[in-house]
């Protein structure tokens, strides 16, 4: 019976022993994480910020028009031919039909 506690505790002291120096081991193996502060990206340009620009035009030659034509909508119908004319100019190839209008 004590030859067997005897070989009990040499067991554990044994696992206790090789406990620590895994611990040992695996701590000094881990890497040690600092932390740096980044400055922040700034874009360096090396275009000049100041463009001269010269106006070629001269102020006193532009005539600035006082009004201008506007569109005007001509409610009156076309005729075939011109319908007809301007189809086979889109591409259409079929007989011009011409329908009423229903404001009419």
């Amino acid at each position: 019976m004590k030859n067997k506690k005897t070989i009990f505790i040499i067991v554990v002291i044994i696992l206790i022993v090789l406990g620590i120096v895994f611990l040992l081991i695996r701590t000094r193996n881990k890497t040690i994480f600092t932390q740096i502060k980044i400055e922040q990206p700034t874009i360096k340009s090396s275009i000049e910020t100041t463009v001269n620009i010269e106006s070629a035009l001269d102020r006193n030659k532009i005539q600035i028009p006082s009004s201008l034509p506007t569109y005007i909508f001509d409610s009156s119908p076309i005729s075939v031919n011109i319908a007809t004319t301007l189809a086979k100019k889109l591409g259409f190839i079929n007989d011009v039909t011409m329908l009423k209008d229903s404001h009419n």
